[in-house]
């Protein structure tokens, strides 16, 4: 494959994306956790990827931060904010299928609509089940591809959701990028739910180029 500028020695990582990717489109949620050291590129690669791929699918960004420095299900207001900020209230509304009540304890772009507060607090069970109508009516627009950056700082309601969603959207064509770094994903209380085997079918580890790794 040709290298893409700023990425040569990434071809095998690249090329497993694409593998991925394509399970997604074919209704297949999917999950790849892309780890290495900090500095190594691996936030770059999965940007990347996600610039390359974003004109054909809805594209979903978020940052996982130290605890307590976020709110509960902190990555997923990031994320689902960002995909619904621009659109109209008409759009918003039909997007939320009758969960507008439930979404808008965690979402801004919602909770707009009447004028409403996020809650600091939102009920786990109706949220999660929330979440999974939104990810599913964006994902029938057209294939979503979500990169989660430094998930080995995610909070445990973020870690649920990801994980209840792979779940109940698992015949969606949705794929989900994750980076972490490979200390913290061992000794992290919270990410230990991250480790490879569990949750992640498809694990990468992200070097140093010119290290003798592709």
């Amino acid at each position: 494959m040709t290298a893409r500028p700023g990425l040569v020695g990434r071809g095998d990582q690249w090329l497993e994306l694409e593998r991925a990717l394509g399970r997604s489109a074919a209704g297949r949620f999917g999950c790849v956790l892309l780890v290495g050291d900090p500095g190594v590129g691996k936030s770059r690669l999965a940007a990347q990827f996600a610039a390359e791929h974003g004109g054909r699918r809805t594209v979903l960004t978020a940052r996982a931060y130290h605890l307590g420095a976020t709110t509960a299900f902190g990555v997923w207001a990031e994320a689902l904010d960002g995909a619904l900020r621009a659109r109209p209230p008409e759009e918003v509304r039909r997007l939320c299928a009758g969960a507008e009540d439930e979404l808008a304890a965690l979402l801004r772009s919602v909770a707009a609509l009447g004028d409403r507060a996020p809650r600091p607090d939102p009920q786990c069970p109706k949220l999660l089940a929330a979440l999974a109508v939104l990810l599913r009516e964006l994902a029938a627009e057209r294939p979503v591809l979500l990169v989660l950056d430094d998930l080995h700082l995610a909070d445990a309601s973020s870690q649920e959701a990801l994980h209840y969603l792979a779940h109940h959207c698992a015949d969606q064509p949705v794929l989900v990028i994750g980076t972490a770094r490979p200390v913290e994903l061992a000794e992290h209380a919270v990410a230990l739910r991250f480790r490879p085997g569990l949750n992640w079918p498809v694990r990468m580890a992200v070097r140093p180029r010119g290290a003798g790794y592709g």
